[in-house]
């Protein structure tokens, strides 16, 4: 089946949720573009530590988050 150019492949879902790995990839691969582009524009995060909201600078955006 094709959609465009491009071909349409069935994937096993459950197989994916059990192996774990290209989801995992894939959260990970977000997660460093959404530091990147905080970073770039200047923004803050806030992450959970110690059992406490903290904020992060975007200048310690690299050194807080590893």
């Amino acid at each position: 089946m094709t959609k465009g150019n491009s071909k349409i492949q069935s994937v096993d879902i459950d197989a994916l949720f059990i192996e774990g790995n290209l989801i995992d990839q894939a959260i990970n691969e977000a997660v460093k573009k959404a530091l990147e582009r905080h970073k770039k524009l200047s923004h803050s995060i806030v992450v959970w530590k110690d059992g406490k909201v903290v904020t992060i600078e975007p200048k310690d955006i690299d050194k807080e988050v590893a």
